[in-house]
């Protein structure tokens, strides 16, 4: 969950040859594995638990409240998951690997640190940057305590403090030691301080990172909360804070009752990383701010959650209009478009902070304005190659009636000749004159003309050929429309 990673100095490429005091180390790496194995998923089960409790116990009262625990519960399954694939994966060790696994772990978890730091090259060249005396003593005292031989690993170590009191990595075994073996919190922060006077000059910003961290511990594990808050603004004075430092000033400002300086601080790692609120939540260091921090949760949620809820009912309704147009095909951009809207789906009925927050800034981004763009543009292509459609059809059809048309004219003119023919035939028989019977057909034929003209001047309509489409261009043309306005909203909306 740490969003900001400590400037990292370049890594010594080198392949070196193992000094032989140091030949058991790919040995007792497994011990140091299996310790964070344990610690780490001991860490994941104590937050998901704490989580798990909080979101029953709120459930209907707080369904906001309720929802940003089940989501920060996903997402601490991931991250589980994630950091021991890779921890298993992973065949050599270095600075940026830890930063990424402690991005991981839940915050607040630096002792988990010291072990993932000893499985580096770094602290490997580290160790073997003294004399062959110190370094076998060093390596001697190291294992005993690896091994849980405490009492003798500490009095090698004290030994190697007497022959070398500078020594950093002894400074900080023994620190280590005396937090978790023998509660000695005085003692480690005694080492520490000295382990801060003392730094390696290779890596020096990062390892002025861990050992601040490390004493803030102590000093907080010790009940020394002020004296914990000076440690850690040694980080923002050095420009090494981050938001896990910074999580970790709010909890020893809050336990020496200055709640008002906790909440502004947690209110910047909220902007930042709103997952840390579930932390938060169920952290009892916060419990006297509790009601506080949620009522913060609460503004940041609502505001949010109005405008996540708005915007992606814009981007459904488009999705809605682009599946009532059918289209046969839909290229990779917008396939890929429609997955990620079908992806943020998933993280609506959340209703949370975090959640809401991954949409606006991870999500919804990439979706508007390409999403309302690409369904604009296919659905307008799809209306323009209907229309040609329908005129190439229309043209076509007009042509065969046009030479339907001419066929009927020539057919009936012809019929039209022959029954004048007749009909003179039979006013000569019936005793008729020849002119009366010359002016009877002269009336017929001017008759039987202005029909033929009639016909000729009459326009092609093929109606049922303009029926038979205009629903689907009907269709098309309101879906478009609905799009452009969407889009307009939308695009407002973001601005």
């Amino acid at each position: 969950m740490n969003t900001v990673s400590l400037p990292e100095e370049p890594e010594d490429k080198r392949v070196e040859e193992v000094s032989p005091l140091r030949k058991d180390w790919d040995s007792g790496k497994e011990n140091i594995l299996l310790r964070v194995r344990l610690e780490s998923r001991k860490a994941f089960r104590e937050m998901e638990a704490a989580m798990k409790l909080m979101a029953n116990a709120q459930g209907e009262k707080n369904p906001h409240l309720a929802g940003e625990m089940n989501y920060s519960m996903d997402v601490m399954k991931e991250h589980e998951t994630d950091f021991f694939h890779r921890l298993e994966e992973i065949d050599d060790f270095r600075i940026t690997i830890v930063e990424e696994l402690m991005e991981l772990l839940p915050p607040n978890n630096v002792l988990i640190r010291y072990d993932l730091e000893r499985l580096t090259q770094r602290y490997e060249r580290l160790c073997r940057s003294s004399s062959s005396e110190i370094i076998s003593l060093f390596d001697q005292g190291e294992k005993a305590i690896d091994r849980g031989d405490y009492d003798i690993g500490l009095n090698v170590l004290e030994q190697v403090l007497r022959k070398d009191p500078r020594n950093f990595q002894t400074l900080i075994v023994l620190a280590y030691s005396c937090i978790m073996h023998r509660h000695d919190f005085k003692g480690a922060i005694k080492f520490l301080e000295r382990a801060i006077s003392n730094l390696p000059l290779q890596a020096t910003e990062h390892y002025k990172y861990f050992i601040i961290s490390l004493l803030a511990k102590a000093y907080e594990i010790n009940g020394n909360y002020v004296n914990a808050m000076m440690t850690l603004k040694r980080l923002h004075y050095y420009n090494l804070d981050n938001l896990s430092s910074n999580y970790v000033m709010a909890r020893n400002y809050t336990m020496c009752g200055r709640g008002n300086d906790a909440m502004i601080l947690l209110n910047s790692i909220l902007e930042a990383n709103p997952l840390y609120f579930s932390s938060a939540m169920v952290d009892e260091a916060f419990r006297s701010i509790q009601q506080q921090l949620f009522n913060l949760f609460a503004e940041k949620n609502e505001k949010l959650n109005k405008r996540i809820s708005y915007m992606f009912g814009g981007l459904l309704d488009i999705r809605h209009a682009l599946k009532e147009t059918q289209p046969r095909k839909l290229d990779s951009e917008l396939h890929t478009l429609l997955e990620r809207l079908s992806d943020a789906e998933t993280l609506l009925p959340y209703h949370c902070l975090s959640a809401n927050q991954k949409l606006s800034t991870e999500i919804l981004p990439h979706l508007v304005p390409s999403f309302p763009n690409k369904v604009q543009s296919l659905i307008g292509l799809m209306l323009d190659r209907k229309l040609n459609e329908i005129q190439m059809i229309i043209t076509s059809r007009e042509e065969e009636l046009i030479a339907q048309k001419h066929r009927l004219i020539r057919k009936g003119l012809t019929a039209w000749l022959i029954l004048l023919l007749i009909a003179f035939i039979i006013l000569l028989i019936s005793g008729i004159s020849l002119s009366m019977a010359f002016l009877s057909e002269g009336i017929l034929a001017l008759l039987g003309f202005s029909v033929f003209v009639l016909m000729k001047m009459k326009p092609i309509q093929p109606k049922e050929l303009n029926e038979e489409y205009q629903n689907t261009v009907d269709l098309l043309r309101a879906q478009l429309s609905k799009v452009d306005a969407l889009k307009v909203k939308l695009s407002e909306y973001v601005g």
